[in-house]
């Protein structure tokens, strides 16, 4: 059975409970928690401890929970891989520490009978949301400044005009959107739904748009759902999805895992109503070679 869970009030009863239950009528069963930081882990390690302490008490099996992450000695580690019957662990761990040495985790894998997935929308909102709003707005020709304003004072109408149209269409501000003049403070939106103008509408100002999917495929669908192509930014630690995720996204760069990476020798253009045919690099240089064509009979 696979779990992937909302991150709500009391989520946790709907997986453990199964989980314990399950555990108690065959001692050799097993299950496998992944969530996306270790403090989440640390967190649901202390709620199965207090669930798990009666039962412990009461019961003949003595149920082991354990979570097993960067910081874990490797002496503990042996113990888990034979002694547990809960680990808690993240998808880093999951990738670098415990699948390269499938073998040494044969009684984990062969009497898997649960695998938990938390997501990771929450939490990834809440850092981007306190990195976003951290940068300093101000006077562009100072040191310290982040963001200046926008260009003009017809650009600043035009994005109060796109942020209303948002807002009224359903969109939730998270943080930021304050305008002082031609200035706006970092914003982020979420619950921007395909039928908000938004959605399809090119935002440009310091206002980021957060949304939550299910899968990659529900997440490269959304990416492509726009009538712009120009560039676009990928972030993960897999290779293998790194090259998928990018052949399948509309556009006509992708960034994986880096910002600013453009560069004169490199090609820049897009697709859709992003335009056609490239500048810069060789490509560019081709779009000002005049080609002669001979054909002989």
């Amino acid at each position: 059975m696979v779990v992937t869970t909302p991150t709500a009030s009391g989520k946790t009863l709907c997986y453990n409970a199964p989980v314990i239950s399950r555990v108690l009528q065959d001692p050799s069963a097993r299950a496998l928690y992944l969530f996306p930081t270790k403090a989440l882990a640390q967190d649901q390690l202390a709620e199965l401890h207090e669930l798990t302490q009666e039962i412990n008490r009461a019961a003949e099996v003595a149920i082991g929970v354990f979570t097993y992450d960067g910081d874990t000695p490797q002496d503990a580690r042996r113990a888990i891989r034979t002694r547990a019957h809960v680990v808690l662990s993240n998808p880093d761990m999951l990738h670098a520490g415990v699948l390269p040495h499938h073998p040494r985790w044969a009684k984990l894998f062969e009497n898997l009978r649960f695998v938990v997935i938390d997501e990771l929308y929450q939490p990834f909102l809440a850092k981007f949301t306190a990195a976003m709003t951290s940068a300093k707005t101000g006077d562009p020709t100072a040191d310290d400044c982040q963001l200046g304003p926008l260009s003009s004072s017809t650009a600043a109408d035009r994005l109060q005009d796109q942020l209303d149209r948002a807002i009224k269409g359903g969109a939730k501000v998270v943080a930021g959107g304050e305008r002082d003049g031609n200035y706006f403070s970092p914003m982020v939106l979420t619950d921007v739904t395909p039928d908000n103008d938004a959605y399809r509408e090119e935002l440009f100002g310091p206002v980021a748009v957060v949304y939550r999917v299910g899968s990659e495929e529900e997440a490269v669908k959304l990416a492509n759902d726009t009538p712009f192509g120009l560039g676009s930014y990928l972030f993960t630690t897999d290779p293998e999805q790194a090259d998928r995720v990018a052949n399948n996204i509309e556009a006509g760069m992708v960034y994986v895992n880096i910002v600013g990476a453009d560069g004169a020798e490199l090609p820049f253009g897009g697709v859709k109503r992003s335009g056609w045919g490239r500048e810069l690099g060789k490509y560019g240089a081709d779009e000002f070679v005049n080609k002669k064509l001979i054909r002989v009979g």
